[in-house]
């Protein structure tokens, strides 16, 4: 088929204007948000009875406006594959960022534990000194309450 076109069934004497646009494999979304029924043609087709089932209207676009809609439509795909392109090198940029000051805390945190390990380490000599000390001096005093 050379022109795109959207069906859609209407029940009753429900208006075009009221009812959604399907989604047609042809037709982007954002091209159907834009149609109005007074921009389209109609033609109405019935494969069964009418009163058996609804009616069927086919909704072509004219022929004029499909080459500013393919013009407009390469346009904005240009714009928005540039967008994105932008987007990702944002996103690249704060999560490059992100990783960075993360490793850095990380470091800074091991060298935080790693001095806090040292000051632990020098309070437990500190404190076996001592205790040699103390289990000197009792031994000491044990040896003169012997005598």
């Amino acid at each position: 088929m050379s022109d795109h076109s959207v069906e859609a069934c209407f029940f009753g004497e429900q208006a075009a204007s009221t009812l959604p646009f399907p989604q047609h494999p042809d037709i982007p979304p954002f091209i159907t948000s834009n149609i109005t029924p007074s921009s389209l043609t109609t033609s109405k087709t019935s494969t069964l009875k009418a009163s058996s089932l609804p009616s069927t209207i086919t909704f072509r676009l004219n022929s004029s406006s499909t080459g500013a809609v393919s013009a407009s439509m390469s346009q904005k795909r240009e714009r928005d594959t540039s967008h994105d392109k932008l987007a990702i090198t944002i996103k690249r940029q704060r999560n490059k960022l992100a990783a960075q000051k993360y490793r850095q805390k990380r470091v800074d945190r091991i060298a935080e534990l790693e001095q806090a390990l040292e000051a632990v380490k020098e309070e437990r000599d500190d404190l076996e000194l001592q205790l040699a000390k103390k289990d000197a001096e009792v031994i000491v005093l044990r040896e003169m309450l012997h005598k």
